[in-house]
């Protein structure tokens, strides 16, 4: 059940990021809302399926995103693996341990992403991109994710899931 859970919360922000990304914008920037939600359940539940949906949901977001197939898909499995790991370690499951690893594990993925891009694109200014884009977006992602953390534990409880035996 928890697996449905998981992929239900996939969807939503899939559906966030296409539908409603143009009425959040904040300063022209658009935050990923998919990709916080994924590194929020991943943080709370490092379950090895999050990483193999976040290839999914981001080849998914590809789709309807840019012309390059791939890039969030790949981008997303390898941050979401990392996400595993620094829950597994550090991660303390608190509002204040989560605003803090959503913004290093997104300015992380941009960074893989605009890594990808490069590896096909030279003309782009990595630099530029990052301290202008990825790092704004980062902290736009840092303000919303105490609002998804919450709502996903009052999900968890409203339908009493459990996350132990998840793999």
């Amino acid at each position: 059940m928890i697996y449905l859970f998981w992929f239900i919360c996939g969807i939503l922000g899939l559906w966030f990021n296409v539908i409603l990304s143009e009425y959040v914008s904040v300063f022209g920037l658009k935050p990923n809302i998919l990709l916080t939600v994924m590194l929020v359940m991943t943080l709370q539940h490092p379950a090895l399926f999050l990483a193999f949906l976040g290839i999914f949901m981001g080849i998914t977001l590809d789709s309807f995103s840019h012309g390059m197939q791939g890039i969030y898909g790949t981008s997303f499995f390898i941050t979401l693996i990392l996400t595993r790991f620094v829950s597994n370690a550090f991660y303390e499951k608190n509002i204040f341990s989560t605003m803090l690893f959503v913004f290093v594990l997104s300015a992380f993925e941009g960074a893989v992403s605009l890594f990808l891009l490069g590896i096909f694109n030279e003309e782009q200014s990595w630099s530029f991109l990052f301290l202008g884009t990825v790092l704004p977006v980062s902290g736009l992602h840092t303000l919303v994710s105490p609002v998804i953390f919450l709502a996903l534990i009052k999900g968890e409880q409203i339908f009493h899931l459990n996350s132990r035996n998840a793999l």
